[in-house]
């Protein structure tokens, strides 16, 4: 999965540097959505969108936390527990996409933030998912909110994207948990 992630993000971005190629008129807005940045003009229109998103997809987290619970044992285990599988992966899947897609139209590409966080969040609070969204959620936006400050800080006069504050920490974040399931017997 992550190899066929990894391929696929980097079609994507070369088919991105193609466009930016034939029409080069707004590097900087392009830049800023590409790496992300939380300085964009009218907050208030951008919780328009990302409002309705994060409230549909919090609201199914709270609603699947015991299936996604159960889902932890396998999904044989799940199913033999009562949950049906396919649905619950199916609108789990949705819901998770829903708020990515909401904050990526709004704020641009921000990435690892869904990797470091959750990992994090489990450590602190263990794997029940009724303990666990909560924690991630307003985790994830201390970290984006650290992230955003260090960017401004680095950077006064033009803030760094925040994607590449997230990616400095994240990627180093994604090498150690690879490192550690290789060493895993």
């Amino acid at each position: 999965l992550v190899l066929a992630g990894s391929a696929l993000g980097s079609f994507c971005g070369a088919l991105v540097s193609v466009l930016l190629l034939w029409d080069n008129r707004n590097w900087n807005e392009v830049i800023g959505w590409l790496m992300g940045n939380l300085g964009r003009p009218d907050p208030g229109a951008r919780l328009i969108v990302v409002g309705p998103c994060l409230a549909a997809g919090l609201g199914a987290a709270a609603v699947f936390a015991r299936d996604l619970n159960c889902l932890l044992l396998g999904e044989e285990s799940a199913q033999q527990l009562g949950v049906e599988v396919e649905r619950a992966k199916g609108i789990l899947l949705v819901a998770g996409a829903v708020p990515a897609a909401g904050a990526v139209a709004t704020c641009g590409i921000i990435g690892f933030v869904g990797l470091i966080v959750p990992h994090v969040a489990r450590r602190w609070v263990g794997p029940d998912h009724r303990g666990l969204w909560p924690v991630a959620a307003l985790s994830g936006g201390a970290l984006l909110a650290g992230a955003d400050a260090a960017a401004r800080a680095l950077a006064p006069g033009e803030p760094l994207p925040i994607g590449a504050v997230t990616a400095l920490l994240g990627a180093p974040f994604f090498i150690s948990l690879l490192r550690r399931r290789a060493a895993r017997p």
